[in-house]
């Protein structure tokens, strides 16, 4: 019995060396809250650019279209209550697991992004987001059957709107990495 508590003491010093000096939960915390204003970031751009557009909401809807459980009539020439409906609960649970992705991308990036100096973080949050982020919503997209179509932001407006969530994250974790004393190794 003493072994495997030895061994387990071993076990999570080795874990906790890898990790730097950041402890699991504030890595968590920090992870959630760069990854929570990343995706917050990318959602007030997209409305910000519908707005100009005069579309509203357009790219949301658009983006959640895969999950549509009910088909809007295409000869309707008004809103229905049905398909209002089935648009809300498409973007409610596209939203969910927008802001759950870009939680799971700021935890992963309190490891990838942080670098010597304030600039490097930026840029590696710039990469980061654009490899990674961009690449999250296309597995995602595969993942939930959809055809890969960028109609509602583009190619480019993807990669542009996924690069400032990186730097949004790699900012917050600049932030705090400059809150404890002795932590210019986080």
């Amino acid at each position: 019995m003493r072994v495997a508590g030895r061994e387990l003491a071993c076990a999570v010093r080795w874990a906790a060396g890898m990790m730097g000096s950041m402890n699991l939960l504030t890595r968590l915390g920090r992870g959630l809250e760069a990854g929570g204003l990343a995706g917050c970031g990318v959602a007030v751009l997209f409305l910000a650019t519908d707005v100009v557009r005069l579309a509203p909401l357009r790219t949301v809807v658009e983006l959640a279209q895969p999950f549509r459980s009910v088909a809007a009539d295409p000869e309707s020439t008004g809103f229905t209550l049905t398909a209002v409906a089935a648009a809300g609960a498409a973007v409610l649970l596209y939203s969910v697991l927008h802001f759950g992705a870009f939680a799971l991308l700021g935890v992963a990036a309190t490891w990838i992004v942080p670098g010597a100096t304030f600039w490097a973080t930026l840029g590696r949050g710039a990469v980061y987001g654009a490899v990674a982020c961009s690449g999250a919503f296309v597995v995602g997209r595969a993942a939930v059957g959809s055809s890969l179509s960028l109609d509602a932001v583009g190619p480019v407006g993807l990669l542009l709107a996924n690069a400032t969530a990186g730097v949004v994250m790699a900012a917050v974790l600049a932030v705090h990495t400059d809150d404890a004393p002795g932590a210019a190794g986080d």
